[in-house]
């Protein structure tokens, strides 16, 4: 099932990603969903090595490049969400400028110490120890999330047509990548003790 699924994802991701950025290479939403392709295909990847490693002393490693690559998602998801479909910022250069800062450091504190500070592995499945940057990391991809849903259902709103429809599937998209993945793989799977959720979620981006 593991590589199944890290198979279909890869091929469909790359292929996604070409396709999207080939349409539109200087169109800046094609940009940043190319962008959230690429981080939820290296994600994909991690996840994958994060079963294979499970007994193996760089397991900490591949887990925090998980959680780097899930800030670098949802800072993406956030930034397509203010620009698409008019492929225009719809932010002010101050709240950007102050928002890369912010998702920057994130991104950096989840390669080092303070967010996982060490990780011991069972049979099934890892037990991290959590640092003190832990709660960064859970404040900005509440941020990101949050407010990337609220501009796409506040656009769906206003929407009518074609637009209305595309604005409906990427919202169901997304709800499968940015809410039911985070609920499963940080809540489910170490509440049962199970890699099966894990496994099954590279295919919620295919």
């Amino acid at each position: 099932m593991l590589i199944a699924s890290i198979i279909t994802t890869s091929i469909s991701q790359v292929l996604l990603i070409l396709f999207v950025f080939m349409k539109g290479r200087r169109n800046l939403t094609n940009i940043l969903f190319s962008l959230i392709g690429a981080a939820s295909l290296a994600w994909a990847l991690c996840s994958y090595f994060s079963i294979v490693l499970l007994d193996s002393p760089y397991l900490l490693i591949v887990v925090r490049l998980i959680l780097f690559c899930v800030v670098i998602q949802n800072t993406f998801f956030l930034l397509f969400a203010r620009t698409f479909p008019d492929a225009q910022w719809g932010h002010s250069k101050k709240w950007l400028s102050i928002y890369l800062s912010a998702s920057f450091v994130v991104a950096l504190s989840t390669l080092s110490p303070l967010v996982f500070t060490r990780i011991s592995a069972t049979d099934i499945t890892a037990i991290m120890e959590i640092g003190p940057a832990m709660l960064m990391f859970v404040a900005h991809a509440a941020y990101s999330i949050g407010f990337a849903f609220k501009v796409l259902i506040a656009k769906f709103k206003k929407s009518s047509g074609s637009q209305k429809l595309q604005l409906r599937l990427l919202l169901i998209a997304s709800v499968l990548v940015w809410v039911i993945v985070p609920f499963t793989n940080f809540a489910v799977t170490p509440l049962l003790g199970t890699t099966f959720f894990v496994e099954m979620s590279p295919l919620y981006t295919f």
